[in-house]
């Protein structure tokens, strides 16, 4: 069941930086984010959002090299939704494995649960939302969250 309230795409974001930044595969990173203008809201369950985004920001930083940068963006060129990206220029994920990632207990790691992404796909659903994953070697992974917008 969601608690849903209207959210602040920006703040939220900020707000969740402060402790990603904290976390052991965060600590050698850098995670960027350039606020987008005009602020855009969202409705939304925070906690349930906080929990799809630290976990996709996670798998981000564990996707790169110490010192490599991890790209935050939100894109609001659509008038009813926003699209909020993770970035990372690791090694591309095949397009077999993409198609799998998130079915629960299919997972790439050695000690993974194959449910991070399952789960993060069920809230994202809950939402009204959409979760993409796009992989190629030019230009690294994209992970996106696409959301309704609320309209005032």
């Amino acid at each position: 069941m969601l608690q849903l309230c209207e959210l602040n795409v920006n703040e939220l974001i900020h707000e969740l930086l402060i402790c990603i930044r904290e976390m052991p595969e965060a600590l050698e990173r850098k995670i960027e984010f350039i606020p987008v203008s005009p602020t855009v809201k969202i409705l939304g369950d925070k906690d349930k959002l906080k929990q799809v985004f630290i976990n996709i920001v996670r798998n981000a930083c564990k996707a790169v090299a110490a010192e490599d940068i991890v790209r935050w963006t939100v894109d609001c060129s659509h008038t009813d939704k926003v699209c909020i990206n993770v970035h990372n220029g690791g090694e591309p994920i095949p397009l077999e494995v993409i198609t799998k990632l998130c079915q629960p207990f299919f997972s790439t790691k050695p000690c993974g649960t194959g449910l991070g992404l399952a789960i993060t796909k069920r809230i994202v659903n809950a939402h009204s939302g959409k979760l993409l994953i796009s992989s190629n070697l030019l230009t690294g992974t994209t992970v996106s969250v696409q959301l309704p917008v609320v309209f005032q």
